[in-house]
Protein backbone atom coordinates (compact mmCIF):
# COMPACT_ATOMS: atom_id res chain seq x y z
CA UNK A 1 0.00 0.00 0.00
CA UNK A 2 1.94 3.59 -1.38
CA UNK A 3 -0.33 5.60 1.27
CA UNK A 4 1.05 3.47 4.45
CA UNK A 5 3.61 5.60 7.08
CA UNK A 6 3.07 8.79 5.54
CA UNK A 7 2.63 11.62 7.66
CA UNK A 8 0.00 14.01 7.15
CA UNK A 9 0.39 17.47 8.00
CA UNK A 10 -1.51 17.81 11.04
CA UNK A 11 -0.03 14.61 12.33
CA UNK A 12 3.41 16.35 11.81
CA UNK A 13 2.48 19.14 13.68
CA UNK A 14 1.26 17.05 16.19
CA UNK A 15 4.33 15.21 16.39
CA UNK A 16 6.08 18.74 16.72
CA UNK A 17 4.57 19.98 19.49
CA UNK A 18 4.58 16.64 21.39
CA UNK A 19 8.77 16.82 21.35
CA UNK A 20 8.37 19.36 24.24
CA UNK A 21 7.11 16.92 26.60
CA UNK A 22 8.89 13.67 25.35
CA UNK A 23 11.67 12.10 27.19
CA UNK A 24 14.30 13.65 27.96
CA UNK A 25 12.57 16.91 28.18
CA UNK A 26 10.94 18.11 31.37
CA UNK A 27 8.33 20.52 29.60
CA UNK A 28 7.69 22.04 33.48
CA UNK A 29 11.16 23.41 33.49
CA UNK A 30 10.78 24.72 30.20
CA UNK A 31 7.48 26.34 31.17
CA UNK A 32 9.35 27.40 34.30
CA UNK A 33 12.22 29.34 32.21
CA UNK A 34 9.70 30.88 30.10
CA UNK A 35 7.79 32.51 33.30
CA UNK A 36 11.50 33.92 34.13
CA UNK A 37 12.29 35.15 30.60
CA UNK A 38 8.64 37.14 31.04
CA UNK A 39 9.06 38.43 34.19
CA UNK A 40 12.51 39.73 32.98
CA UNK A 41 10.98 41.31 30.21
CA UNK A 42 8.49 42.84 32.42
CA UNK A 43 11.07 44.09 34.66
CA UNK A 44 13.21 45.46 31.53
CA UNK A 45 10.03 47.65 30.26
CA UNK A 46 9.11 48.87 33.02
CA UNK A 47 6.51 47.19 35.47
CA UNK A 48 6.26 49.24 38.45
CA UNK A 49 9.72 49.30 40.79
CA UNK A 50 7.18 49.20 44.41
CA UNK A 51 4.78 46.83 45.42
CA UNK A 52 1.70 48.04 47.51
CA UNK A 53 -0.41 44.56 48.22
CA UNK A 54 -3.71 47.28 48.26
CA UNK A 55 -2.62 48.48 44.85
CA UNK A 56 -3.20 45.51 42.77
CA UNK A 57 -1.58 47.59 39.59
CA UNK A 58 1.46 47.65 41.50
CA UNK A 59 1.58 44.17 41.86
CA UNK A 60 3.20 43.52 38.17
CA UNK A 61 6.61 44.63 40.31
CA UNK A 62 6.40 41.54 41.44
CA UNK A 63 8.82 40.17 38.52
CA UNK A 64 11.60 42.46 39.73
CA UNK A 65 14.57 40.40 40.64
CA UNK A 66 12.40 37.06 41.52
CA UNK A 67 12.72 36.69 37.68
CA UNK A 68 16.00 36.46 37.40
CA UNK A 69 16.92 34.52 40.64
CA UNK A 70 14.19 32.27 39.47
CA UNK A 71 16.24 31.97 35.84
CA UNK A 72 19.06 31.33 38.26
CA UNK A 73 17.73 28.13 39.86
CA UNK A 74 16.08 26.80 36.35
CA UNK A 75 19.62 27.37 35.14
CA UNK A 76 20.90 25.05 38.13
CA UNK A 77 18.44 22.50 37.34
CA UNK A 78 19.83 22.52 33.49
CA UNK A 79 23.05 21.95 34.87
CA UNK A 80 22.08 18.87 37.02
CA UNK A 81 20.43 17.75 33.23
CA UNK A 82 23.66 17.91 31.68
CA UNK A 83 25.93 16.61 34.43
CA UNK A 84 23.57 13.77 35.24
CA UNK A 85 26.46 11.20 34.64
CA UNK A 86 29.19 12.88 36.14
CA UNK A 87 29.01 10.58 39.49
CA UNK A 88 29.10 7.75 37.73
CA UNK A 89 31.82 8.61 35.06
CA UNK A 90 35.03 7.23 33.91
CA UNK A 91 37.83 9.87 34.11
CA UNK A 92 37.81 10.49 30.54
CA UNK A 93 34.22 11.07 30.79
CA UNK A 94 34.45 13.35 33.26
CA UNK A 95 36.82 15.41 31.80
CA UNK A 96 34.71 16.04 29.14
CA UNK A 97 31.92 16.86 30.77
CA UNK A 98 33.83 19.30 32.59
CA UNK A 99 35.43 20.41 29.62
CA UNK A 100 32.25 20.88 28.01
CA UNK A 101 30.60 23.15 30.72
CA UNK A 102 33.70 25.38 30.12
CA UNK A 103 32.79 25.60 26.63
CA UNK A 104 29.04 26.08 27.20
CA UNK A 105 30.21 28.93 29.66
CA UNK A 106 32.45 30.52 27.24
CA UNK A 107 29.91 30.91 24.75
CA UNK A 108 27.55 32.08 26.68
CA UNK A 109 29.96 34.73 28.42
CA UNK A 110 30.94 36.10 25.48
CA UNK A 111 27.48 36.35 24.26
CA UNK A 112 26.52 38.68 27.08
CA UNK A 113 29.77 40.55 26.92
CA UNK A 114 28.50 41.17 22.96
CA UNK A 115 25.45 42.58 24.10
CA UNK A 116 27.41 45.09 27.23
CA UNK A 117 29.69 45.88 23.93
CA UNK A 118 26.65 46.72 21.59
CA UNK A 119 25.34 48.59 24.76
CA UNK A 120 21.89 46.81 25.89
CA UNK A 121 19.63 48.44 27.56
CA UNK A 122 19.34 46.08 30.47
CA UNK A 123 21.69 44.82 33.09
CA UNK A 124 23.09 41.78 31.15
CA UNK A 125 22.95 38.50 32.99
CA UNK A 126 24.74 36.10 30.69
CA UNK A 127 28.31 37.08 31.49
CA UNK A 128 27.00 36.16 35.09
CA UNK A 129 25.38 33.26 33.74
CA UNK A 130 28.83 32.05 32.02
CA UNK A 131 31.04 32.16 34.57
CA UNK A 132 28.65 30.15 36.84
CA UNK A 133 28.67 27.36 34.55
CA UNK A 134 32.76 27.56 35.13
CA UNK A 135 32.26 28.01 38.83
CA UNK A 136 30.00 24.30 39.40
CA UNK A 137 32.53 22.24 37.50
CA UNK A 138 34.20 21.40 41.17
CA UNK A 139 30.80 20.66 42.69
CA UNK A 140 29.07 18.44 39.77
CA UNK A 141 29.52 14.96 41.73
CA UNK A 142 28.19 16.55 44.86
CA UNK A 143 24.87 14.89 46.28
CA UNK A 144 22.09 16.40 46.82
CA UNK A 145 22.67 17.37 50.60
CA UNK A 146 26.04 18.04 50.51
CA UNK A 147 24.77 21.17 47.72
CA UNK A 148 21.35 22.17 49.43
CA UNK A 149 23.77 22.23 53.00
CA UNK A 150 26.76 24.62 50.97
CA UNK A 151 23.36 26.59 49.30
CA UNK A 152 22.48 27.14 52.44
CA UNK A 153 25.82 27.78 54.01
CA UNK A 154 26.69 29.92 50.86
CA UNK A 155 23.16 32.03 51.30
CA UNK A 156 24.38 33.36 54.73
CA UNK A 157 28.16 33.74 54.51
CA UNK A 158 28.14 35.29 51.15
CA UNK A 159 26.23 38.08 51.50
CA UNK A 160 27.80 39.80 54.73
CA UNK A 161 31.41 39.00 53.60
CA UNK A 162 30.64 40.34 49.87
CA UNK A 163 29.13 43.35 51.30
CA UNK A 164 32.22 44.01 53.37
CA UNK A 165 34.68 43.13 50.47
CA UNK A 166 33.07 45.70 48.20
CA UNK A 167 34.53 48.35 50.23
CA UNK A 168 37.81 47.33 49.15
CA UNK A 169 37.50 49.15 45.96
CA UNK A 170 36.80 47.19 42.56
CA UNK A 171 39.91 45.65 41.80
CA UNK A 172 40.00 44.20 37.91
CA UNK A 173 37.32 41.61 37.87
CA UNK A 174 35.68 42.21 41.33
CA UNK A 175 32.86 44.57 39.64
CA UNK A 176 32.04 41.61 36.93
CA UNK A 177 31.99 38.76 39.03
CA UNK A 178 30.85 40.08 42.61
CA UNK A 179 29.31 43.28 42.08
CA UNK A 180 26.73 44.64 40.45
CA UNK A 181 22.88 42.77 40.06
CA UNK A 182 24.12 39.86 39.76
CA UNK A 183 26.99 38.63 41.99
CA UNK A 184 28.16 35.45 40.83
CA UNK A 185 28.41 34.10 44.44
CA UNK A 186 24.64 35.08 44.74
CA UNK A 187 24.17 32.69 41.59
CA UNK A 188 26.12 29.91 42.81
CA UNK A 189 24.11 29.48 46.13
CA UNK A 190 21.13 29.47 43.39
CA UNK A 191 22.64 27.07 41.34
CA UNK A 192 23.30 25.12 43.72
CA UNK A 193 19.60 24.67 44.70
CA UNK A 194 18.70 23.93 41.36
CA UNK A 195 21.24 21.23 40.91
CA UNK A 196 19.48 19.28 43.91
CA UNK A 197 16.01 19.87 41.97
CA UNK A 198 17.50 18.59 38.56
CA UNK A 199 18.62 15.56 40.32
CA UNK A 200 15.10 14.68 42.48
CA UNK A 201 12.26 12.68 40.97
CA UNK A 202 10.71 15.45 39.00
CA UNK A 203 8.59 12.94 37.72
CA UNK A 204 6.13 12.48 40.84
CA UNK A 205 3.91 14.90 42.07
CA UNK A 206 5.13 14.69 45.34
CA UNK A 207 8.53 16.21 44.46
CA UNK A 208 6.19 19.36 42.55
CA UNK A 209 4.02 19.68 45.94
CA UNK A 210 7.22 19.35 48.38
CA UNK A 211 8.75 22.28 46.19
CA UNK A 212 5.91 24.13 46.53
CA UNK A 213 5.80 23.87 50.25
CA UNK A 214 9.17 23.99 51.40
CA UNK A 215 9.27 27.12 48.68
CA UNK A 216 6.76 29.12 50.77
CA UNK A 217 7.78 28.21 53.83
CA UNK A 218 11.33 30.27 52.58
CA UNK A 219 9.69 33.19 51.10
CA UNK A 220 7.65 33.90 53.95
CA UNK A 221 10.96 33.51 56.14
CA UNK A 222 12.98 35.83 54.11
CA UNK A 223 10.54 38.66 53.19
CA UNK A 224 9.47 37.99 56.70
CA UNK A 225 12.72 38.79 58.46
CA UNK A 226 13.28 41.49 55.49
CA UNK A 227 9.84 43.29 56.87
CA UNK A 228 10.85 43.54 60.36
CA UNK A 229 14.16 44.79 59.30
CA UNK A 230 12.49 47.84 57.77
CA UNK A 231 13.48 49.76 54.68
CA UNK A 232 17.47 49.06 54.28
CA UNK A 233 18.16 49.69 50.45
CA UNK A 234 20.66 52.42 50.08
CA UNK A 235 18.93 53.60 46.28
CA UNK A 236 15.73 54.01 48.62
CA UNK A 237 17.51 55.59 51.23
CA UNK A 238 19.04 57.97 48.97
CA UNK A 239 15.75 59.69 48.60
CA UNK A 240 13.87 59.41 51.80
CA UNK A 241 14.33 63.11 52.51
CA UNK A 242 13.08 64.25 48.90
CA UNK A 243 9.80 64.59 50.17
CA UNK A 244 7.63 63.74 47.14
CA UNK A 245 5.46 60.40 47.39
CA UNK A 246 3.93 60.51 43.75
CA UNK A 247 4.48 58.14 41.04
CA UNK A 248 7.67 57.75 39.33
CA UNK A 249 9.56 55.73 36.87
CA UNK A 250 11.89 53.30 37.92
CA UNK A 251 14.23 50.74 36.31
CA UNK A 252 13.91 46.73 36.44
CA UNK A 253 16.88 45.09 36.89
CA UNK A 254 19.18 47.70 35.19
CA UNK A 255 16.97 48.39 32.71
CA UNK A 256 13.93 50.69 31.05
CA UNK A 257 11.77 52.83 33.17
CA UNK A 258 8.19 52.23 34.10
CA UNK A 259 5.98 53.68 35.92
CA UNK A 260 5.08 52.63 39.89
CA UNK A 261 3.71 53.64 43.07
CA UNK A 262 6.17 55.31 44.83
CA UNK A 263 6.57 54.14 48.60
CA UNK A 264 4.95 55.98 51.78
CA UNK A 265 4.51 59.31 52.92
CA UNK A 266 8.09 61.13 53.27
CA UNK A 267 9.44 58.39 50.46
CA UNK A 268 10.06 58.64 46.92
CA UNK A 269 11.75 55.60 44.66
CA UNK A 270 14.48 56.72 42.44
CA UNK A 271 13.87 57.80 38.62
CA UNK A 272 15.85 56.72 36.03
CA UNK A 273 15.23 58.26 32.41
CA UNK A 274 13.39 55.96 29.87
CA UNK A 275 11.36 55.87 26.83
CA UNK A 276 7.49 57.56 27.75
CA UNK A 277 8.27 58.39 31.18
CA UNK A 278 6.94 61.86 32.37
CA UNK A 279 6.68 61.44 36.22
CA UNK A 280 10.42 61.50 36.53
CA UNK A 281 12.74 63.55 39.73
CA UNK A 282 14.83 66.42 37.97
CA UNK A 283 18.46 66.46 39.71
CA UNK A 284 18.30 69.13 41.23
CA UNK A 285 15.35 68.65 43.03
CA UNK A 286 17.28 65.39 44.94
CA UNK A 287 18.93 66.20 47.89
CA UNK A 288 21.80 64.53 48.64
CA UNK A 289 23.55 66.34 50.59
CA UNK A 290 26.09 64.34 53.24
CA UNK A 291 25.39 61.08 50.54
CA UNK A 292 28.14 59.29 48.74
CA UNK A 293 26.73 58.31 45.45
CA UNK A 294 28.76 56.23 42.46
CA UNK A 295 27.21 55.15 38.81
CA UNK A 296 26.89 51.74 39.04
CA UNK A 297 25.81 49.50 36.03
CA UNK A 298 22.52 50.09 34.06
CA UNK A 299 21.91 53.30 34.82
CA UNK A 300 21.95 53.13 38.62
CA UNK A 301 23.01 55.86 40.63
CA UNK A 302 23.46 54.55 44.19
CA UNK A 303 23.97 56.80 47.06
CA UNK A 304 24.93 56.25 50.79
CA UNK A 305 25.66 58.45 53.99
CA UNK A 306 28.96 59.60 53.92
CA UNK A 307 29.49 58.34 57.45
CA UNK A 308 27.63 55.35 56.75
CA UNK A 309 30.50 54.70 54.12
CA UNK A 310 33.63 52.82 54.79
CA UNK A 311 36.40 54.39 52.51
CA UNK A 312 39.67 52.54 50.93
CA UNK A 313 43.14 54.50 51.61
CA UNK A 314 44.03 56.73 49.43
CA UNK A 315 47.61 55.49 49.16
CA UNK A 316 48.47 51.84 48.93
CA UNK A 317 45.79 48.56 49.80
CA UNK A 318 43.74 48.92 52.14
CA UNK A 319 44.72 47.46 55.91
CA UNK A 320 41.26 44.71 56.57
CA UNK A 321 41.40 45.14 60.01
CA UNK A 322 40.59 48.59 59.28
CA UNK A 323 37.44 47.13 57.86
CA UNK A 324 36.70 45.65 60.94
CA UNK A 325 34.63 48.56 62.36
CA UNK A 326 30.88 49.79 63.42
CA UNK A 327 30.23 50.97 59.62
CA UNK A 328 31.30 47.51 57.93
CA UNK A 329 29.86 45.35 60.38
CA UNK A 330 26.41 47.34 59.56
CA UNK A 331 26.95 46.66 56.54
CA UNK A 332 27.10 42.98 56.80
CA UNK A 333 24.25 43.00 58.45
CA UNK A 334 22.24 44.88 55.86
CA UNK A 335 23.34 41.95 53.85
CA UNK A 336 21.85 39.89 55.47
CA UNK A 337 18.37 41.26 56.45
CA UNK A 338 18.03 42.94 52.77
CA UNK A 339 15.04 41.64 50.97
CA UNK A 340 15.06 44.16 48.55
CA UNK A 341 15.55 43.16 44.83
CA UNK A 342 18.95 42.85 43.47
CA UNK A 343 20.03 43.68 46.97
CA UNK A 344 22.07 39.93 47.01
CA UNK A 345 20.97 40.05 50.58
CA UNK A 346 20.15 36.88 52.97
CA UNK A 347 16.79 37.37 53.10
CA UNK A 348 16.42 38.03 49.55
CA UNK A 349 17.77 35.21 47.94
CA UNK A 350 15.76 32.88 50.77
CA UNK A 351 12.68 34.89 49.78
CA UNK A 352 12.95 35.34 46.33
CA UNK A 353 14.53 31.44 46.25
CA UNK A 354 11.41 30.72 47.89
CA UNK A 355 9.42 32.00 45.16
CA UNK A 356 11.03 30.51 42.65
CA UNK A 357 10.90 26.86 44.32
CA UNK A 358 7.23 27.86 44.32
CA UNK A 359 6.49 28.47 40.26
CA UNK A 360 8.89 25.43 39.90
CA UNK A 361 7.08 23.07 41.90
CA UNK A 362 3.41 24.60 40.27
CA UNK A 363 4.96 23.79 37.08
CA UNK A 364 5.69 20.70 37.61
CA UNK A 365 2.36 19.77 39.24
CA UNK A 366 0.08 21.31 36.17
CA UNK A 367 3.00 21.77 33.00
CA UNK A 368 2.30 17.68 31.96
CA UNK A 369 -1.53 17.49 32.41
CA UNK A 370 -1.80 20.99 30.67
CA UNK A 371 1.17 20.30 28.12
CA UNK A 372 -1.17 20.87 25.27
CA UNK A 373 -2.21 24.57 26.79
CA UNK A 374 1.35 24.92 28.22
CA UNK A 375 3.30 24.27 24.91
CA UNK A 376 4.17 27.77 23.56
CA UNK A 377 5.82 28.61 27.15
CA UNK A 378 7.44 25.33 26.41
CA UNK A 379 9.09 26.69 23.19
CA UNK A 380 10.05 30.08 24.96
CA UNK A 381 12.23 28.45 27.28
CA UNK A 382 13.44 26.19 25.06
CA UNK A 383 14.66 28.60 23.24
CA UNK A 384 15.74 31.04 26.04
CA UNK A 385 19.00 32.43 25.41
CA UNK A 386 17.76 33.23 21.85
CA UNK A 387 14.76 34.86 23.54
CA UNK A 388 16.78 36.48 26.22
CA UNK A 389 18.91 38.24 23.39
CA UNK A 390 16.20 39.30 21.25
CA UNK A 391 13.91 41.22 23.97
CA UNK A 392 17.19 43.26 24.38
CA UNK A 393 17.00 43.80 20.64
CA UNK A 394 13.24 44.90 20.78
CA UNK A 395 14.14 46.94 23.84
CA UNK A 396 17.25 48.86 22.09
CA UNK A 397 14.66 49.35 19.55
CA UNK A 398 11.74 50.66 21.37
CA UNK A 399 14.61 53.37 23.12
CA UNK A 400 15.66 54.23 19.63
CA UNK A 401 11.92 54.73 18.07
CA UNK A 402 10.97 56.94 21.34
CA UNK A 403 14.24 58.60 20.66
CA UNK A 404 13.00 59.95 17.39
CA UNK A 405 9.43 60.20 17.68
CA UNK A 406 8.11 57.15 15.63
CA UNK A 407 7.01 55.32 18.44
CA UNK A 408 4.18 56.38 21.08
CA UNK A 409 3.84 53.28 23.19
CA UNK A 410 5.46 54.51 27.31
CA UNK A 411 6.72 52.00 29.47
CA UNK A 412 4.73 49.29 31.53
CA UNK A 413 2.18 46.97 30.29
CA UNK A 414 1.87 47.69 26.71
CA UNK A 415 5.58 47.50 25.93
CA UNK A 416 6.04 44.43 28.16
CA UNK A 417 3.16 42.41 26.70
CA UNK A 418 4.20 43.54 22.88
CA UNK A 419 8.05 41.81 23.18
CA UNK A 420 6.92 39.04 25.49
CA UNK A 421 4.12 37.98 22.98
CA UNK A 422 6.42 38.58 19.90
CA UNK A 423 9.14 36.66 21.30
CA UNK A 424 6.68 33.91 22.23
CA UNK A 425 5.60 33.31 18.90
CA UNK A 426 8.93 33.54 17.48
CA UNK A 427 9.89 30.89 19.61
CA UNK A 428 7.29 28.74 18.92
CA UNK A 429 7.15 28.85 15.17
CA UNK A 430 11.27 28.22 15.32
CA UNK A 431 10.68 25.47 17.48
CA UNK A 432 8.10 23.91 15.14
CA UNK A 433 9.97 24.56 11.62
CA UNK A 434 13.49 24.45 12.81
CA UNK A 435 14.02 22.78 16.01
CA UNK A 436 16.69 23.90 18.63
CA UNK A 437 17.10 28.42 18.70
CA UNK A 438 20.68 28.91 16.52
CA UNK A 439 21.82 30.63 20.10
CA UNK A 440 21.34 27.41 21.77
CA UNK A 441 22.85 25.37 18.96
CA UNK A 442 25.79 27.44 19.07
CA UNK A 443 26.47 26.89 22.73
CA UNK A 444 25.83 22.97 21.70
CA UNK A 445 28.61 22.89 19.61
CA UNK A 446 30.83 25.11 21.50
CA UNK A 447 30.37 22.35 24.34
CA UNK A 448 31.00 19.73 22.26
CA UNK A 449 34.14 21.22 20.07
CA UNK A 450 35.50 22.24 23.95
CA UNK A 451 34.64 18.38 24.93
CA UNK A 452 36.60 17.36 21.59
CA UNK A 453 33.66 15.41 20.65
CA UNK A 454 31.23 15.54 18.21
CA UNK A 455 27.24 14.94 18.29
CA UNK A 456 26.75 11.19 16.90
CA UNK A 457 22.87 12.03 16.57
CA UNK A 458 20.73 15.41 16.76
CA UNK A 459 20.02 16.14 20.19
CA UNK A 460 16.29 16.72 20.80
CA UNK A 461 14.57 19.55 18.78
CA UNK A 462 14.87 22.22 21.72
CA UNK A 463 17.37 21.00 23.52
CA UNK A 464 16.94 19.63 26.48
CA UNK A 465 18.70 17.27 29.82
CA UNK A 466 21.87 14.86 28.74
CA UNK A 467 20.31 11.75 27.33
Amino acid sequence: MRGRGRRTPAGSLRDRIARHWQEPRVIAIDVARALAIIGMIGAHAGAPTLVEPSDPASWAGLVHGRSSILFAVVAGISLAFVTARAREASVEQLRAIRLSLVGRGAAVFVTGLVMELLGAPIAVVLTTYGLVFVAVIPFITWSRRRLVVAAAVGAVVSPPVLAVFSVLGQAPGTALALLGSYPVTEWLVLAFVGMAIGRSRLDLPRTGAVLVLVGALLAGAGYGVGALAGPVDPALAAFTDTGSAGSSGAAGSGGAAGSGSAAGSGSAAAAIPGPGSDALVPADQLDLDGLLCSEEGGGWVMCSPVDETVQPAADGPVDVSDLVDEASLDLAGTALVSSYPHSSGTAEIVGSGGVALVVIGLCLLVARPLRWVVWPLAALGSCSLTAYVLHAVGLAAWYAADRAGWLAIGPGTPIWSSIALGVLVLSAVWSLLVGRGPLERLVGAAADRMALRSRGREAPAQGGPAS
